[in-house]
């Protein structure tokens, strides 16, 4: 249907990219952090899960009060931009703890998205195809990671410069993928 379908589309842009930039990214780290940065990695993935699992029981038990599905939308625009941020930032960064920083912010965005995805996506599954659409889901979801991962490698390999657009594209891709979710407000309210 129309909703699973934008759902995904918005899925592919943002963690079709990100997957394959946060391999990326722990490249790019050791050049700003040198012997660090594992230790920073390490660091930043734990600030990362735990504001994440902080965040989300509070963010689902307002999700489940409002009984209209524009809060969802509204807290997926709001959390792929929140995940958009680090990718413009990664460039300017120069110590761990601002590192740290921009991993909590990406965690808070991502409870903000996985929560309200899920929620609307089941709500939209067409009963009795719920296996077929989450093969879809996945299927689209594969191939377009493994396209970005060529394209990432491949331009990331270039030089440096190129490299930090790379990235930053990745933030503009969150971005899209997060305000296309902007369209199910109108289809939504079609629907019923």
């Amino acid at each position: 249907n129309k909703v699973n379908t934008v759902l995904t589309i918005s899925d592919i842009f943002v963690w079709g990219t990100t997957l394959v930039a946060n391999p990326l990214i722990a490249i790019y780290l050791t050049s700003k952090f040198g012997g660090n940065t594992l230790e920073y990695i390490g660091i930043g993935t734990a600030v990362y899960y735990a504001v994440r699992s902080l965040v989300q029981l509070p963010i689902g038990a307002v999700a489940d009060r409002i009984k209209h599905d524009k809060d969802e939308i509204l807290f997926l625009v709001v959390g792929c931009i929140l995940m958009a941020i680090p990718y413009f930032v990664y460039p300017y960064i120069t110590t761990g703890e601002q590192y740290f920083f921009l991993m909590g912010i990406s965690g808070f965005g991502t409870s903000m998205n996985l929560n309200n995805w899920r929620k609307l996506f089941a709500k939209n599954l067409e009963k009795d195809h719920e296996g077929f659409s989450y093969g879809i889901y996945e299927t689209a979801m594969s191939i377009s990671t493994a396209v970005f991962g060529l394209l990432g490698g491949h331009f990331s390999s270039q030089s440096p410069e190129i490299f930090e657009i790379v990235i930053s594209s990745v933030g503009v891709f969150v971005l899209i993928g997060g305000i296309s979710t902007s369209i199910l407000l109108k289809l939504k309210r079609k629907s019923y």
